[in-house]
C-alpha cells in the first residue's frame, strides 16, 4: 500500500476536512469579536473623552506593535497564571476559545482605522442634517453614518477574513486542533509531513480562492485590482491600473483606498484635486503603488 493510501483514507480525511472547520469558525468569530472592538476603538478615538481615546490609542499601538503569535502565547500561557495568582484559580485554557480570541484582539486593532477612515470619510452635513431634524448623536450614528461606514469598509473586511483564515494556522502551536496542526499529527502518525502539509496547502487554497471569487465583483459594482476592492469602479482599463470611476463614488473609492494604507503623492492636496483634468473629461490621482484613479467629471 501506497504512503498515499495509507494516509489519504476515508477517516482521515474526515479528520482533516474537520480541522478546516475549525479553522474557519475560528476566522469566523475573530472577525466578530475584531469587529466589535475596532468599532468601540474607533469611537474612543474619535470621541472628546480623554481617558477612552488613551486607552484605545495604547490598545491599537501595542498590539499593532507586537506579534501574533506573542499575544497568543501570552493569552494562553499567561492566563492561568494571573488568576492562579490573583484569584488563586488554576483552570486549563481550551486552545480553540483562547486563539480565537487573541486572534479577535488583533483583528480588532487593525480594524480600528478601518471603521475610524470609514466614518470620517462621510460628509460632514449629513451629521448637520440628522442634528436639524432632532436626531441625538447615538440616532444619528446608527440610523444614519454606521450604515454607510459598513458598505465602504466592506472590500477590505473581505481581505481581512481571508489573513484571519490564514491566521488560523498560528493556533497549531499551542495545540489547537486546527487544520495545520492535524496535518502536523498526521505526519507524525505516518513518518510523512509532505502529503498531509500538501493538503492543508490545497484546503488553505480552497478557502481563500472561494471567497476571494465571490468577492470579486460586489452587489454594489464594486471590482477588484490587483488584490485589492475598489467601491465605484465602473471599469477597468485594460491596459495598466488606470479605474474609471464615476463622480458619484468617487468619494467612496478613495475612502476604501485609504482603508488599504495607500496614500496619495501630495499628502496635503485633495483628493479631487490631486491632478489635472485630462482633455475637460476626467481628472487623474496617481497613488504610491503606480494606480492611476480616473476621476469622470
Amino acid at each position: 500500500m501506497s504512503a498515499f493510501e495509507r494516509i489519504f483514507t476515508p477517516e482521515n480525511m474526515q479528520f482533516m476536512v474537520k480541522g478546516a472547520g475549525y479553522s474557519l469558525l475560528v476566522a469566523i468569530c475573530a472577525l466578530a469579536g475584531g469587529s466589535v472592538l475596532g468599532l468601540l476603538a474607533a469611537m474612543a478615538r474619535m470621541g472628546k473623552n480623554k481617558i477612552a481615546r488613551a486607552i484605545a490609542n495604547v490598545y491599537v499601538e501595542v498590539i499593532r506593535g507586537t506579534p501574533m503569535m506573542l499575544q497568543i502565547l501570552l493569552l494562553y500561557l499567561g492566563g492561568p497564571v494571573i488568576t492562579r495568582t490573583l484569584f488563586h484559580y488554576v483552570f486549563t485554557p481550551n486552545p480553540i476559545l483562547v486563539g480565537t480570541i487573541a486572534i479577535a484582539i488583533n483583528s480588532g486593532a487593525y480594524s480600528t482605522e478601518l471603521f475610524r477612515s470609514a466614518i470620517q470619510s462621510v460628509d460632514k452635513g449629513q451629521w448637520e442634517a440628522a442634528k436639524t431634524i432632532g436626531l441625538t448623536h447615538k440616532q444619528t450614528l446608527r440610523e444614519i453614518i454606521l450604515p454607510q461606514a459598513f458598505k465602504r469598509i466592506l472590500p477590505p473586511y473581505i481581505n481581512e477574513f481571508i489573513v484571519l483564515i490564514k491566521d488560523s494556522s498560528l493556533l497549531s502551536t499551542i495545540g489547537a486542533a486546527e487544520l495545520l496542526q492535524r496535518a502536523d499529527v498526521l505526519g507524525a502518525k505516518f513518518y510523512n509531513y509532505l502529503l498531509p502539509l500538501l493538503f492543508a496547502t490545497v484546503a488553505y487554497l480552497v478557502m481563500t480562492l472561494t471567497i476571494s471569487y465571490f468577492a470579486r465583483r460586489q452587489p454594489d459594482g464594486s471590482w477588484r485590482l490587483d488584490g485589492r476592492a475598489y467601491p465605484g469602479v465602473e471599469s477597468v482599463a485594460m491596459e495598466g491600473k488606470d479605474l474609471l470611476i464615476s463622480e458619484d463614488r468617487w468619494e467612496e473609492t478613495v475612502s476604501a483606498l485609504y482603508g488599504w494604507g495607500l496614500t496619495r503623492r501630495q499628502e496635503d492636496s485633495l483628493p479631487v484635486s490631486a491632478g489635472e483634468p485630462d482633455g475637460g473629461n476626467t481628472l487623474t490621482m496617481v497613488l504610491d503603488d503606480g494606480t492611476e484613479l480616473v476621476r469622470t467629471l
